[in-house]
């Protein structure tokens, strides 16, 4: 059995009028509604949107023929607003991230202070002064040496040999400088005798400085184009024992000790002039007497 619609007369009819009323009503309003909606004017709807999507504003020409912006908010405004407090969403937010923004500046470059420059000044004073402190003062001459030379020179100078030895200071040593070829046998370590004198008398002279002398040593050198003599089998032990024979001669008379005396032999390692000459060979056998004091 269906369900029966109940009589106006029964007690829930007037109920049941009641709401379709209702009912009917809200139906009209909706619809009133949406006519008031479909009746929205297009162009205004449009540039309320355009405001808010960040679109540019149109313009339109005025009677007088000025182009002037026309602000798509102005229609929307009620009467009685101040138009001048309406502002552009897209202006305000540029003014908004300008001021936001943080200012950046390069900073100063510091001047260079007094104090500074004043630093850079003693730097370079004492690298100037370092400079010339580390630079090797010249070696004073020592009169003790200067007087041996001197004596030493005019003895030899004077003697048999004189011509063919030579008295020299070089970087403050005492340097007598002998020929072998005068003071030597012919590639043997054999004196002549009147080299032989002439050593004792000079060792004669050296005795006058003993205390002075710190050092004595002789070098023997050689040329290397002629050969020794006798036993003698190389340059090397030529030099050698004639450098020797004359340390012997001089600390016989010169009453040096012998813990300051010492003889080397170079052989033909430390040429003085070329062995293409006979002159050059002779200046290259030699024996070099070096005095320290």
């Amino acid at each position: 059995m269906g369900r029966r619609r109940p009589n106006d007369d029964s007690p829930g009819g007037a109920n049941w009028m009641d709401t379709y009323g209702d009912l009917v009503t809200l139906l009209l309003t909706f619809f009133v509604l949406l006519y008031s909606f479909s009746s929205l004017d297009a162009a205004k709807w449009q540039a309320f949107v355009s405001s808010f999507s960040g679109s540019p504003q149109p313009v339109a020409a005025t009677n007088n023929g000025k182009i002037q912006s026309i602000n798509p908010l102005a229609n929307l405004i009620p009467r009685g607003f101040p138009a001048q407090t309406l502002h552009d969403p897209v202006d305000e937010a540029e003014a908004i991230t300008e001021t936001l923004a943080p200012q950046v500046t390069e900073p100063p470059k510091p001047a260079e202070t007094s104090a500074s420059a004043t630093i850079a000044t003693t730097q370079a004073t004492t690298r100037e002064t370092t400079h010339t402190t580390t630079a090797k003062p010249k070696p004073t001459e020592d009169p003790q040496i200067k007087r041996l030379q001197d004596d030493l020179k005019a003895y030899l100078q004077g003697s048999a040999i004189g011509g063919s030895l030579s008295v020299e200071i070089k970087n403050s040593q005492l340097l007598i400088r002998l020929v072998a070829s005068v003071i030597f046998e012919s590639g043997s370590d054999q004196l002549r005798p009147e080299a032989a004198s002439v050593l004792d008398g000079a060792a004669q002279i050296i005795r006058n400085y003993a205390p002075q002398v710190q050092s004595l040593r002789t070098e023997g050198h050689t040329d290397s184009v002629t050969p020794p003599e006798g036993g003698i089998e190389s340059k090397w032990e030529l030099a050698a024992r004639r450098s020797a024979k004359v340390l012997q001669r001089i600390m016989a008379g010169s009453g040096l000790d012998q813990d300051i005396a010492y003889t080397v032999g170079y052989g033909s390692a430390r040429p003085i002039a070329s062995d293409e000459t006979v002159q050059g060979q002779d200046l290259n056998n030699r024996v070099d007497v070096i005095l320290v004091s």
